[in-house]
């Protein structure tokens, strides 16, 4: 198809234009610091209403697996990375930035039970949109413009091992625009992509960010662990 025959040699430059994301901890003193707390007993669960989509036993199962992968309470770039499969950095950084909710450049653990949950088939759209949106709002003003699905869809591309050419890419921008419709002709409002989400609700299934395979080893982690939180490791993966 039309996919696969552009050269590697657009491939590569559309990777070389996709913006850099920030840079990642170092990861021997991550290592160091992780394994210096390897032996602590892990804290109790905090006591909160389970998100929708999830019952109490998954926060629970979810809390022990935060904190195998977590250090003094927070996923730092380095820890995240490593518990994933992305094939490019762009995407891990996406999807780390979609977890990071407050952009403090961590993950706590309510943004773990966020980001766990985009990947739990019997979440609602209002838990998976907001994720979603913050994936593709490149560069974090609050709207989708042409340049930030552009990026997306290119990272996306790489990721999946499809080779696009420009043209195919601003054609697929061009035809979200008209489709959508929004009323800045240049951006996508978080409205607007909450209304094309309800339109479209395989947008946000977990595929949009190829999370099945790309989480991995979260995902077997997860399903590992006793109290329930299997189920939402599986909806994941059968995404």
């Amino acid at each position: 198809g039309c996919c696969t025959t552009a050269s590697q040699s657009s491939r590569k430059e559309m990777g070389n234009k996709l913006p850099n994301p920030r840079g990642f901890r170092s990861k021997s003193r991550e290592g160091s610091r992780r394994n210096s707390e390897a032996n602590s007993p892990t804290p109790p669960a905090p006591r909160m209403d389970p998100p929708p989509g999830m019952d109490s036993n998954e926060v629970t199962t979810l809390w022990h697996l935060f904190n195998t992968i977590a250090v003094n309470g927070v996923i730092s770039r380095t820890a995240f990375a490593e518990q994933c499969d992305f094939l490019n950095s762009q995407m891990m950084e996406r999807a780390f930035v979609a977890f990071d909710g407050d952009r403090d450049g961590v993950i706590g653990f309510e943004e773990f039970l966020v980001g766990m949950n985009f990947l739990n088939s019997k979440a609602p759209p209002s838990i998976k949109i907001p994720f979603l949106f913050r994936a593709y709002d490149w560069d974090g003003d609050g709207a989708l413009s042409r340049a930030d699905i552009t990026a997306m869809l290119g990272a996306n591309a790489l990721e999946n091992g499809l080779v696009l050419t420009e043209a195919q890419v601003a054609e697929v921008v061009r035809y979200t625009f008209e489709d959508l419709n929004p009323r800045d002709p240049e951006s996508i409002s978080y409205a607007e992509f909450e209304r094309m989400v309800e339109a479209k609700p395989r947008l946000v299934s977990p595929s949009a960010i190829n999370a099945s395979k790309s989480f991995g080893k979260i995902l077997v982690l997860g399903a590992t662990l006793g109290g329930g939180g299997g189920g939402t490791a599986q909806a994941g993966q059968g995404s």
